[in-house]
């Protein structure tokens, strides 16, 4: 048994407490995704369009919906890079696993906010009443799984850099 002073303890910068906080990595994932939504309402192309029962047909002929959901992942896929960095960036610090775990949370919930708002806003959650209008078509999400593309960039990007770090031996 070691005699002597006991060594105070390490002292929790403002990087570590603000990764472990669950407001910070959920909360603050949400804001930006809900900011990502605007941007993909703003960016993805919205033509003229008219309801044909089930689906959204563009009057140019088209085939906006595939460059929606291009622009969907794009925009979640940056989200999810920066995600990552600031997992990997906190990893040489205790408990992260249970950080990772909130940010990662944090991603598919700043994703469904993401589409939440751009659905809301355009009205593509709606079901048009008037058929042969021609009318701007809304964003919507073609491929449901580019909802959960956010989360699976982070943990992607997570992983490898935490490969790397341990492979090459970096503490970046």
């Amino acid at each position: 048994m070691p005699t002597g002073p006991v060594p105070p303890p390490a002292r929790v910068g403002w990087f570590a407490r603000l990764a472990d906080s669950a407001w910070a990595a959920v909360g603050g994932q949400v804001a930006v995704g809900i900011v990502l939504g605007l941007v993909w309402l703003t960016l993805a192309p919205r033509p003229a369009a008219v309801w044909a029962g089930e689906i959204w047909l563009a009057v140019d002929d088209l085939d906006f919906s595939a460059a929606q959901d291009v622009w969907f992942a794009v925009l979640t896929g940056c989200a999810g890079v920066l995600t990552a960095v600031v997992l990997v960036a906190a990893s040489r610090r205790p408990r992260a696993g249970r950080r990772a775990g909130l940010w990662l949370g944090g991603s598919l919930a700043g994703a469904l906010g993401c589409l939440g708002v751009g659905l809301t806003l355009s009205g593509g959650w709606a079901t048009p009443d008037v058929r042969e209008a021609v009318t701007q078509a809304p964003v919507v999400l073609t491929s449901p799984g580019l909802a959960i593309f956010w989360m699976y960039v982070a943990a992607v990007v997570t992983t490898v850099g935490m490969a790397g770090r341990t492979f090459f031996g970096r503490t970046w």
